[in-house]
């Protein structure tokens, strides 16, 4: 009988924890759209998204909480790589609004490509 207390304690606490970190994180999405929305970007640690186009523009890697882009004119296509270097692209010129979602989406604490 105290094995099957244990086990339902455990599974309690297992489902305390998750909980905790779902709220964590949602708390640092809120915080991150409220410095997106307010354009203050610096302190998400990332670049405005028009410094991002133009410095994709001008040929320039730029990096971005792991993740670093360039564009290739030629091909027309915003290549990518994760933090755990898995390669990825985008299709097409970049544009504000691209640049913007793309800031917006990793500064609210997502990754672009598969992670481990």
């Amino acid at each position: 009988m105290e094995e099957l207390y244990a086990e339902e304690e455990a599974r309690r606490q297992k489902e305390r924890l998750e909980t905790e970190v779902e709220r964590e994180r949602l708390a640092r999405r809120a915080q991150a759209l409220t410095c997106i929305e307010a354009g203050r970007w610096s302190e998400l640690d990332l670049p405005t998204p028009e410094d991002f186009l133009q410095q994709l523009a001008a040929g320039e890697s730029v990096d971005a909480h792991g993740h670093t882009f360039s564009y290739d004119e030629g091909d027309d296509v915003i290549w990518m790589d994760n933090p755990y270097n898995s390669p990825g692209g985008f299709s097409g010129t970049p544009t504000l609004v691209m640049c913007r979602e793309i800031l917006t989406h990793i500064g609210c604490g997502g990754m672009y490509g598969p992670e481990p």
